[in-house]
C-alpha cells in the first residue's frame, strides 16, 4: 500500500530492507533501537528539551556520552546510512 502511494506520485523504492524498531524512554532520554536484517543493531538517540539551546558540538558530546554510559559496543561512525551499507553488503550499485 505505502509503496504504491509513493510510486503514484513518481517516486520509487530504491532500497528495501527489513527493520524492526524498539523505542525506549527514561526521563527525557529516548532511544530508538533498530534491528536491520543482514546489517545488525543500530541505536539512535533523540535530542531532548534540556539540551536544545546548546551548540551542535555540545549536543553531540552529550548524546555520545549517554550512549557510552550504557557500555554498548559501538562503531565510531555516528552518521551511518543504512541503505548505502545494505548496498555495499550486497556488492551492488545504486541506480538513480
Amino acid at each position: 500500500m505505502a509503496k504504491s502511494i509513493f510510486n503514484n506520485i513518481g517516486l520509487y523504492c530504491w532500497c528495501n530492507y527489513i527493520c524492526q524498531n524498539y523505542e525506549f524512554k527514561k526521563g527525557e532520554i529516548i532511544l530508538n533501537v533498530q534491528y536491520v536484517k543482514e546489517l545488525g543493531v543500530f541505536i539512535e538517540i533523540e535530542e531532548f528539551k534540556s539540551i536544545s539551546k546548546k551548540s551542535d558540538k555540545e549536543k553531540f558530546n552529550i548524546l555520545t556520552e549517554i550512549i557510552k554510559s550504557f557500555h554498548f559496543t559501538t562503531n565510531s561512525d555516528y552518521s551511518c546510512k543504512k541503505p548505502y551499507m545494505f548496498f555495499k553488503l550486497k556488492n551492488t550499485t545504486i541506480d538513480y
